[in-house]
């Protein structure tokens, strides 16, 4: 996943560095909501909750940093670039899972099947379709209306369900995608920026009111607290941690270079998380954090020999299947992306 795009013009922007790091190191709070203990599975503790919490940010994130590098344009373009590599994973999911016939039901399609992570990919692929087309064609203000009903019943049916006493239905996370995607489409068309510190002190403040409505949801529904994956908070989680990472103009070349592939670390992580925690069965909070680490380095090794072969590079980064002849290392991905271009 790369973070060069050309303006309208024809020019190419300046890469940022920052956004491209930051896609990989947010993997890493992606594998911990995966390896920590999980609500259905038995309540967790405390501070598995309170962690979790904090970590919600990270998903957000990616869908602004993908609506900030969004254009309009065909509706199919997304579906083509995206399509084929998360067609792939959830047929690998299935097959690994031994539940190939979810791969008989749209439902599956829509929503990861049985890879609860993988969700994220139909959601993005419908949101890089529709949201910026909205905005050029209705207007920022009518976009914005639409984006905000639909995160509003994602809430509802979410965060808020178990107190607002409404059925359990599936799919509700997708309709949060559009107003991410939505606000990183704004950032670039108003120009926000803001300093690392401001946006970190932003998204800390975040996490504390959110904290705040896990417990209020949890003393009025009388359920444990939980991290929900969505509450109102989360809202500003990832377009601070956005604007954090757009604001770090100097970041580690390697990190940089390993967020051209973080779709595939965030794809193959939890094939990892299984393998590792069914291994190391209970340990404890601890061992579930380094599960998660391991996990991340272990789908980021493999995302590595992945790119490096023409055949599969297009599974870990659907935007550099069409490199030069020769740019067989990561490395030597290119620096510049062509005009049709959209980086995830």
């Amino acid at each position: 996943m790369d973070s060069m795009v050309r303006a309208r013009s024809g020019t190419a922007t300046a890469r940022l560095e920052g956004v491209d790091a930051a896609r990989w190191l947010l993997c890493f709070p992606v594998a911990f909501l995966h390896s920590l203990p999980r609500p259905d599975v038995g309540h967790p503790p405390l501070l598995a909750a309170l962690i979790g919490i904090a970590c919600r940010g990270a998903v957000p994130f990616f869908f602004v940093a993908s609506g900030y590098f969004a254009r309009a344009g065909s509706p199919a373009e997304p579906v083509k670039r995206l399509g084929p590599a998360y067609a792939a994973w959830l047929i690998l999911y299935s097959l690994a899972d031994r539940r190939p016939g979810q791969l008989l039901h749209l439902h599956s399609w829509l929503t990861g099947g049985s890879a609860m992570h993988l969700w994220f990919s139909p959601a993005l692929i419908v949101a890089l379709a529709v949201v910026p087309n909205l905005v050029e064609r209705l207007g920022a203000g009518r976009a914005a209306f639409l984006c905000l009903v639909s995160a509003g019943a994602s809430l509802a049916f979410d965060g808020y369900r178990a107190v607002l006493h409404l059925p359990a239905i599936g799919g509700t996370r997708l309709m949060m995608a559009p107003l991410m995607v939505y606000v990183g489409v704004l950032f670039r068309r108003k120009g926000v920026s803001a300093s690392p510190a401001v946006a970190l002190i932003v998204f800390a403040l975040a996490c504390v009111i959110a904290a705040g409505e896990e417990r209020a949801i949890a003393k009025l529904a009388g359920v444990p607290l939980v991290s929900h994956a969505y509450v109102l908070a989360t809202l500003a989680m990832g377009p601070a941690l956005f604007l954090w990472a757009k604001g770090v103009t100097r970041a580690p070349a390697w990190a940089a270079r390993l967020g051209q592939i973080s779709l595939g670390v965030y794809a193959a992580h939890l094939l990892f998380v299984r393998w590792f925690a069914a291994a190391l069965r209970e340990g404890g909070l601890a061992v579930d954090i380094a599960i998660g680490i391991a996990a991340v380095l272990a789908a980021t090794l493999l995302s590595l020999i992945l790119a490096r072969m023409p055949a599969t590079r297009w599974l870990v980064a659907p935007g550099q299947a069409r490199v030069r002849p020769g740019a067989r290392r990561l490395r030597a991905l290119p620096t510049r992306a062509p005009a049709s271009y959209r980086p995830l």
